[in-house]
């Protein structure tokens, strides 16, 4: 039995599962949604994806090689096989557990306040980044008819150009309904109700989607140059969006469970890539102490190519530090230094006015705060890099080195970064069973039988609509 079908077995056991009735019906009601606080709700919308992103899309990091485990530890994953197991169980959870949830989370929100609109904005908020994401995943998704449980059983499949610009309106609906004035509001887990916080957040994450978009809508750029212009974004590491895991038992980073299920408290499961730490190396980047451990039998850094060889010296090879893999390490979605990096890219790109080298050199500043290394390293890393001094295209190259180093950390956004701007170059795995990077994941078999109006499947490596 490989790796991917041990996995699945422990997330049955040990993986959010109190909801699971119907769940693979993606606009079935859920039993416990009726008559529930909106705060439960939200919560269990937020730890069943957080969960999901952690052990069933982990695969993502080895896509684009942020991280890598060789032929030592057997991801089928690192040479793009992907197990139905993954998508049946992410897209069933999130269909029917995180967006369901999320659903009556609104609907007992409008029952429960007299003045709701800051709780429908935070849920509207929190639905626009799970439908972006899953959009990410498969493409053309279902959105405009989920929810409709009593008229709609199969929900059709909309274009992933309608999802996004769905995405949008609920942000933009949500940026409207904020108040800071009202103080009905949903004791949220990420932010606890502060309505300062998800103002900011939801126009950072538009200015996300928006960038996303504008390869293949260019009349995105004119919304990303007033977006920017309007300012009210994240203004330091303190506004990071993320759900924090509790290093107990059954409230753990399932990273961290992976670990512990397959080699004790041994981290040798994710070890470095070679992309990643020539990218470090080059630049003497400070970040490097943070990101891995040497081996126990290393006197130097060693990194790996994908599905490399490495069983006969894997006591040589780097790990990725235990500062990033253990049981609390939070699941970040939206960072302060990711928003800096963007519009750093927007400014440079002439989407929008400003001076590009401030934000780049804040975004690089934020992502050295966010893994532990000094002022004073940071502030000599970013002087030596020069952005000021750079060609529009070399710019732009240092941009998309420092978003994917940045994005170290992260689940499915290093893959969606990866496929916007194809930076840094990837190597084929020697076993891929298609001729270039994954661009896409198939749709779930079951939900294919089960919805009449499911898409075809595309070959792995066709890009998406966003994805020029």
């Amino acid at each position: 039995m490989n790796k991917i079908k041990l996995l699945y077995i422990i997330l049955l056991l040990s993986i959010v599962t109190s909801c699971r009735k119907g769940y693979l019906d993606i606009n079935t009601d859920p039993d416990a949604a009726t008559k529930t606080e909106p705060e439960y709700l939200l919560n269990f919308s937020a730890a069943a994806f957080a969960n999901e992103r952690m052990a069933e899309i982990y695969g993502t990091r080895l896509y684009t090689q942020t991280w890598l485990g060789g032929e030592y530890n057997a991801w089928d994953d690192e040479f793009f096989t992907v197990s139905p197991f993954t998508t049946n169980n992410f897209w069933s959870i999130t269909y029917g557990d995180v967006i369901s949830n999320a659903n009556q989370a609104r609907e007992q929100a409008l029952i429960k306040f007299s003045e709701p609109d800051n709780a429908v904005a935070q849920v509207d908020v929190w639905k626009a980044y799970v439908f972006y994401s899953v959009s990410m995943l498969w493409e053309d998704v279902p959105f405009t008819e989920v929810g409709q449980i009593n008229t709609i059983v199969a929900p059709k499949y909309d274009d992933q150009q309608v999802v996004l610009n769905g995405v949008l309106s609920l942000l933009d609906d949500a940026i409207d309904k904020f108040n800071t004035g009202n103080n009905q509001k949903i004791n949220d887990p990420w932010f606890s109700g502060d309505i300062s916080k998800w103002k900011k957040l939801a126009r950072s994450l538009k200015l996300k989607v928006l960038m996303t978009m504008v390869d293949a809508d260019p009349t995105k750029a004119s919304e990303i140059g007033d977006l920017i212009s309007d300012g009210g974004f994240m203004t330091s590491n303190s506004d990071n969006w993320s759900f924090n895991f509790i290093n107990e038992s059954g409230k753990k980073n399932p990273i961290w469970m992976i670990v512990e299920k397959y080699y004790g408290s041994d981290q040798e499961c994710w070890l470095a890539s070679n992309v990643v730490l020539d990218l470090l190396q080059s630049n003497n980047d400070p970040r490097i102490e943070q990101f891995y451990e040497l081996g126990p039998d290393a006197t130097d850094y060693l990194g790996i190519d994908p599905y490399e060889s490495n069983t006969a010296y894997i006591s040589e090879c780097s790990r990725v530090s235990t500062n990033i893999v253990n049981g609390a390490y939070p699941d970040y979605m939206m960072t302060y230094a990711e928003q800096e990096l963007l519009i750093a890219e927007a400014i440079t790109r002439g989407f929008a006015s400003g001076d590009a080298a401030s934000n780049f050199a804040s975004g690089v500043s934020a992502s050295m705060d966010h893994y532990g290394v000094s002022g004073v390293d940071a502030s000599t890393y970013i002087t030596n890099l020069d952005f000021a001094s750079a060609s529009t295209s070399d710019a732009l190259v240092l941009i998309y080195h420092e978003q994917y180093l940045d994005l170290f950390d992260r689940a499915l956004e290093p893959w969606t970064q990866w496929r916007r701007t194809e930076y840094p170059a990837l190597t084929l795995p020697e076993y891929a069973e298609i001729s270039d990077i994954i661009r896409r994941l198939s749709y779930s078999p079951t939900e294919q039988a089960a919805n009449a109006n499911a898409k075809a499947n595309k070959p792995l490596d066709t890009k998406m609509w966003f994805d020029l």
